[in-house]
Order: C-alpha cells, then sequence, then structure tokens
C-alpha cells in the first residue's frame, strides 16, 4: 500500500502535466493557424530610388533646350552668315544631346525593369513558401485538435504502462518542438515575403519614374528634330534666293558674287550633314585625270529638279547643273554645238562626292578632308562646303583640259556671254564667278 499512493500521485501529476501541456500545445498552433490566414499586410508606399541622372545634367539640356528654341525661330532673310552657322549649330548640339539623353533614359528604363522582373519573381517565389508553410500549419493544427497527444499518456499511466508513457510524453515536447520550428520558418517567411514587397514597390516606383522620364525625353528629342527640320527648311529656300542673288551679281560683281556663292555652298554643306542619312554615301569612282579635270561626269544620283538641300537640280545634256542656271548652261551648249564643239563636263557634285574625292586627292585624316589646303593635294581640291560645284554652279568640261584645247578656246571667246568665267588655275573649270 506504501507504493500505491506515489504511483498514483506520478499518475496524476503526469496527467494534470499532459492536460496542462496539450490545451498550451493548441492554443499556440490555434494562433499560428489564425495568423496565417491573414493576408500579410499592406505594404507602406515605398519611396522612389534616387535619380540615376545629374540635376546639372538636366538643367543643361534644358538650357540647350531653350537656346535650340530661339535658333529655329532665326530669320534666316535677315541673319548674317555667322549667325545662321551659329544657329545651325547650336540646333545640332541640341540635338545630339537630347538623343543622347534619351539613350540614356531608354537604358535606365531597362536595367529597373530588369529588376522590377527579378523582384517579382522573388515575390511569387516567397508567397508561395508562406503557401506551404500556412497549409502545414493548419495539418499540424487540425491533427492536434483531432486527435490530442494526451489522450494516449492518460491510458498509459492509468494501466501503469509508465514506459509508454514516457515515450508518449517524449514524443509530445518532440511534436510541440516541431510545431514550433514550422510556426518560426512561416514567421521569417512572411516576414521576407513583406520585405520582398517593399523592394518590389520601389522598383515598380523607379519604372513609372523612368518611364515619365523616357517620354519626355522622347518629347525633347522629337521637338529637338522639328526644330532643326525647321530651320534647315528655311535655310534651304534662302539658299536658292542667294544663289540668284550671286548670279545676278556675278556681271557687275564678282568678287562679291563668288562670296556669296561660296556661303551658300558652306551653307548646303552644313545642311546636307545635318538631314537624316546626311552623312551616308559610299565612295565614288575617282573620273578626275591627274590635272585635276573630269573625264566624265561624276555620278550626280539627282538629274532633275528637286536636288538635296535646297538646291534644285537639272540635267542638261548630260550636265547636271543647278536648274537656276539650266537655261544659260543649254543656251551655251546648243550655241558651241553650232560653232561644231562639242562641250561635255561634270556639274553639281555631292558634299560626300566631294568629301570622298578629298580623302582620294588630300588623304584620309580628318585634317586632309577638311582643312588642308585644296593646293597641297594632288591634284588640287576644294575643302568640303568650299566648292561651286556643292551648289551646282560650276562645271568641269572634259574637253578643255589644256588651254590649246578647242573647248577652252571656245569657251575664253564666248563663255562671259551665257554668265561664265573661268578659274584661272584650271582651265577646264568654269563657274558663274569664276571661283
Amino acid at each position: 500500500m506504501g507504493t500505491v499512493a506515489p504511483v498514483r500521485t506520478t499518475v496524476r501529476n503526469a496527467a494534470e502535466r499532459g492536460r496542462r501541456r496539450t490545451p498550451w500545445s493548441l492554443l499556440v498552433l490555434a494562433a499560428v493557424v489564425l495568423a496565417a490566414v491573414v493576408v500579410v499586410g499592406p505594404v507602406a508606399p515605398a519611396q522612389a530610388g534616387p535619380r540615376s541622372t545629374s540635376d546639372s545634367g538636366g538643367d543643361q539640356a534644358k538650357v540647350r533646350a531653350e537656346r535650340a528654341k530661339v535658333a529655329a525661330d532665326l530669320d534666316v532673310s535677315r541673319a548674317s552668315f555667322a549667325e545662321v552657322l551659329k544657329a545651325l549649330q547650336t540646333l545640332e548640339e541640341n540635338r545630339r544631346v537630347q538623343e543622347s539623353a534619351l539613350a540614356a533614359a531608354n537604358l535606365r528604363l531597362v536595367a529597373v525593369q530588369q529588376q522590377e522582373a527579378t523582384s517579382r519573381r522573388a515575390v511569387r517565389k516567397v508567397d508561395h513558401e508562406v503557401a506551404m508553410l500556412q497549409q502545414e500549419v493548419r495539418r499540424r493544427a487540425v491533427e492536434a485538435f483531432v486527435r490530442p497527444p494526451n489522450e494516449n499518456l492518460i491510458r498509459s499511466l492509468a494501466t501503469h504502462d509508465y514506459l509508454t508513457a514516457s515515450e508518449q510524453m517524449f514524443f509530445i515536447g518532440l511534436r510541440d518542438d516541431q510545431d514550433a520550428e514550422v510556426a518560426r520558418k512561416l514567421d521569417q517567411a512572411k516576414a521576407r515575403l513583406r520585405a520582398e514587397r517593399r523592394r518590389l514597390a520601389i522598383f515598380r516606383t523607379a519604372v513609372d519614374r523612368d518611364r515619365a522620364d523616357q517620354r519626355q525625353r522622347l518629347a525633347d528629342t522629337e521637338a529637338a528634330k522639328v526644330g532643326q527640320q525647321t530651320l534647315l527648311v528655311n535655310i534651304q529656300k534662302n539658299i536658292s534666293a542667294q544663289i540668284q542673288r550671286s548670279i545676278d551679281l556675278a556681271s557687275k560683281d564678282r568678287s562679291l558674287a563668288g562670296e556669296i556663292a561660296a556661303q551658300q555652298a558652306l551653307l548646303q554643306a552644313q545642311v546636307w550633314s545635318q538631314q537624316p542619312g546626311g552623312t551616308a554615301g559610299g565612295p565614288i569612282t575617282d573620273t578626275q585625270a591627274a590635272d585635276g579635270s573630269e573625264t566624265a561626269p561624276l555620278p550626280a544620283g539627282v538629274t532633275s529638279s528637286g536636288g538635296p538641300s535646297g538646291v534644285s537640280l537639272c540635267d542638261v545634256q548630260g550636265i547636271t547643273v543647278n536648274c537656276l542656271i539650266a537655261q544659260p548652261v543649254n543656251d551655251m551648249l546648243n550655241a558651241a554645238r553650232l560653232d561644231g564643239v562639242v562641250l561635255m563636263g561634270a556639274g553639281y557634285r555631292s558634299p560626300q562626292q566631294q568629301i570622298d574625292l578629298r580623302r582620294a586627292h588630300c588623304g584620309t585624316t580628318d585634317f586632309a578632308i577638311y582643312q588642308m589646303d585644296a593646293n597641297a593635294c594632288h591634284p588640287p581640291t576644294a575643302r568640303p562646303g568650299l566648292s561651286q560645284h556643292e551648289i551646282g554652279l560650276a562645271i568641269d568640261f572634259s574637253n578643255a583640259m589644256t588651254r590649246d584645247s578647242a573647248g577652252y578656246v571656245w569657251l575664253s571667246l564666248h563663255a562671259a556671254d551665257f554668265g561664265f568665267y573661268n578659274l584661272p588655275t584650271e582651265s577646264w573649270h568654269w563657274s558663274t564667278t569664276g571661283n
């Protein structure tokens, strides 16, 4: 009888411990389930990240854009030659700056979109992990409620099966530890999910910001192109008027006429270089003889009115010239033919062809092409933008290569009657100003 009381006391204490322990386990699991079924709380609005572009860069672009607006509105008919050149430079620089800013904005948008996509995948991954852990917590809670572990423990203690009761108490503790571990993992996963959602919100804000910046940059670039094109069109119209002025002045003041024509040739080259595709064009066949004369017409590319950069081109008996001198050229060729002299040659030469000739005759460096003196080339070749060929006012006659040729003799006697004068250093070169 002395041993029965302690055993009963042990059973009663164990049972009470079981009763106390089981409700605690169920309460923990129930609390975890309730927390699990609640959607992860709303994320506080994220602050957009720092901008990639500097404020000074944006201010610089704005200043250039304002200057470009003024340049685009320039009255080219009244502006000086220097003012027109400056306006062209201002608009070209603005276009390049805006295009560069647009390219940078495109790169930033692509980069942040990639970050957003990566963050979105991370959110989906952690969200799936949370869902799986929530499912496991629910399963454990239901199992604990349906099959409480203390019932078997009480039964074992009641039958004095203390070994089984001890094992069952061990497994009850192990089960509680596993439940706590699952709950801990769920809490950690939910914390990661909140963090990933905050990161995603930041990237989404950055995408919206950079997309808006891209749209603005695109609008600025288009505005820069429109402004530049506006001035180019106005210059194109004025080039024709100034060339006509040069032609009209040639008989009275060839020096002034030559200066005006040279300015228009330079403007025409500038306009051409700023047109879409203006720097394009493959190499041409060099048909100049060693002495600089043209042995055959250079490929003009355009043989009817409506040429590039404000220069209207007309084909006159195989010679492409500015349409403003088409009639006198035609009259001169017909007059020579009546005298038994068939004049042949090359007239208009595009800016690209002039560049190609400089490359062939002067050298391939930028200095050789654009800065070297014409007489330092072999044969002598005018710098791009300085040749009367580029505005269609000059003709190189292939049958006037020497001063004793039939072509030169006839031209020296009659060309002035039609408004054409010889460049003294080149017997084949004739233009409206003699330049």
